[in-house]
């Protein structure tokens, strides 16, 4: 997904600000619970841009871990990093239903990746 194609300014401002913010860099924020990360996602799923981007900084670096597994690229695991939150901004009304934590939610989002595009054999790329 690129900004040129997306027209919605709240999605153009999420994706500007995950960009800057780059690849995770370790989890130096406390850990944060389920209740609380389902509030944000509640907040977000009604537009609340600050919520979730509250909500990425409590998870991004096991989303980063997770993408990093399975992408031998930092480049790609960037993308699909990004990918996997601009998803998670649209659905994150359908969370609740899902029964999931908050955590396991994000990592189980299909992201909307070229089909065509090959993931690394994690085995190789995580000890």
């Amino acid at each position: 997904m690129t900004t040129e194609l997306v027209r919605d300014p709240e999605l153009v401002e999420l994706l500007d600000r995950l960009r800057t913010t780059g690849a995770p860099t370790g989890s130096g924020a406390p850990a944060v619970g389920d209740d609380r990360l389902r509030a944000l996602l509640a907040r977000a799923a009604e537009g609340d841009l600050e919520a979730f981007l509250a909500f990425y900084d409590a998870t991004c670096a096991v989303v980063w871990r997770l993408e990093r597994c399975r992408h031998r690229d930092r480049a790609q695991a960037e993308h699909a990093t990004c990918e996997r939150y601009v998803t998670a901004w649209r659905r994150a009304g359908r969370q609740p239903a899902t029964g999931l934590s908050p955590r396991a939610w994000l990592l189980s989002v299909a992201t909307e990746r070229d089909p065509q595009q090959p993931v690394d054999d994690a085995v190789e790329v995580c000890p």
